[in-house]
């Protein structure tokens, strides 16, 4: 995955709380015009929940989303 992929509606992306919890999530929503994006968060062991108007950031960049590392 390319650095500057533009996100799209159901993309599986990582979303990033803290600066140490990093989870799965999936794109629902795109605001074309700030490059904000809704996601439905699946943490570990726990409900899914939503998060609404999340900016794209580094890896470890607090309340942001980015593309999952390449393995």
């Amino acid at each position: 995955m390319t650095e500057n992929q533009p996100p799209s509606v159901g993309r599986i992306v990582h979303y990033q709380n803290t600066g140490e919890r990093c989870m799965a999530a999936m794109i629902t929503q795109v605001y074309v015009d700030t490059g904000a994006v809704n996601l439905v968060v699946y943490p570990p062991m726990a409900h899914a929940f939503n998060v609404d108007g999340v900016m794209r950031g580094e890896t470890y960049d607090k309340d942001s989303w980015h593309w999952p590392e390449r393995v």
